[in-house]
């Protein structure tokens, strides 16, 4: 991880804390801890650590943990030590075995460097959490769930949909030969995007891939999608139509590996044409819902907000790439407040 050296902020300009050794206070927030991240607060501290980032580095365990104003410096702790060095650059021992180490890392300038005026804190999004209450031990293990629904497709890729005929996907390559298939490929589509977006999040952040994994580890998508089975398939909008049963399934009109509508011809031999029948794809099958569940005492502080912003650029990604032409008037809402 690169860094750079300067010189200490006073953080008494910034605390509230009255103890003339601010510094050794803080390191004592962390006298007991142990792998389990478990402290107890030693003196009155009133302005504390606000982030904790867990990463192993030469087989050591390594917890970077950021001040209270969310930018400035770290303190180091290395298994049961922690070292620290001051704006001179020579190792400084404030405590017996506990040392504070006031370092700059250049993956926060970088971080403010990668940002829009819309996306929010790299820190605030993937390596802090807040105490509130002082010195408050955050505990382990929240969990948060955020809805997600996708809406305004207007055609669909071949894979979206199904069909059970041999004979249909012999004609289209490509489309799905099961409802679960079809499901698998949404379920997978949808799920890749949203990692993806989050892992280039924390790379233009420069934070190690290490914590990255860790981080989306923690996290569980869940997607929900009906797909539309094609009973008949119309390779063109001028197809005549065959008899069929008004309870069979959709009479698909695919077009270059695209489904672009369903016709409701219903009598043998009738064309389907742009004025007889021609339908718009059913809404229960233009639409993706589902959850984003997290045990990561991070995420699970994310507001509503935030998680929109990134289902916002998960539906960029997918309109920029090959299935863009079916989703360039997509939306995405994500519930919650």
């Amino acid at each position: 991880m690169a860094e750079s050296w300067n010189k200490t902020p006073d953080l008494r300009k910034r605390s509230k804390a009255k103890d003339a050794d601010l510094c050794s206070e803080r390191m004592g927030l962390f006298q007991n801890s142990n792998a389990n991240n478990k402290t107890a607060p030693i003196g009155n501290c009133h302005s504390c650590v606000l982030a904790s980032v867990r990463v192993r580095e030469n087989s050591k365990q390594v917890v970077y943990l950021l001040s209270d104003d969310h930018r400035t410096f770290l303190f180091r702790y290395i298994d049961d030590s922690v070292e620290a060095k001051d704006s001179s650059h020579s190792w400084k021992h404030l405590m017996p075995s506990y040392n504070v180490l006031y370092r700059q890392v250049n993956i926060l300038a970088n971080m403010a460097r990668h940002q829009t005026s819309t996306a929010p804190s790299m820190i605030s999004l993937l390596t802090a959490f807040s105490t509130v209450l002082g010195c408050g031990v955050i505990p382990a293990g929240q969990v948060s769930t955020r809805t997600f629904t996708v809406t305004g497709l207007t055609t669909l890729p071949v894979a979206m949909v199904y069909t059970m005929k041999p004979e249909n996907s012999a004609r289209i390559p490509g489309i799905a030969t099961s409802e679960a298939q079809a499901k698998g490929f949404v379920e997978r589509l949808v799920m890749q995007t949203v990692l993806d977006v989050l892992e280039n999040q924390g790379r233009s952040a420069l934070l190690p891939d290490a914590l990255i994994s860790t981080i989306l580890g923690q996290l569980t998508i869940n997607v929900t999608y009906q797909p539309m089975q094609c009973q008949i398939i119309i390779d063109s909008p001028m197809a005549a139509m065959p008899e069929v049963d008004p309870a069979m399934p959709q009479n698909c009109i695919i077009v270059d590996n695209t489904v672009t509508g369903i016709c409701n011809v219903k009598m043998k031999q009738r064309m389907c044409t742009n004025n007889n029948k021609v339908e718009a794809i059913p809404a229960s099958h233009t639409s993706v819902s589902g959850t984003l569940t997290t045990t990561n005492m991070i995420m699970a502080n994310w507001s509503r907000s935030m998680w929109q912003n990134v289902l916002n650029r998960a539906v960029r990604m997918l309109a920029s790439g090959s299935f863009g032409s079916h989703l360039f008037s997509a939306t995405v809402t994500v519930g919650g407040n």
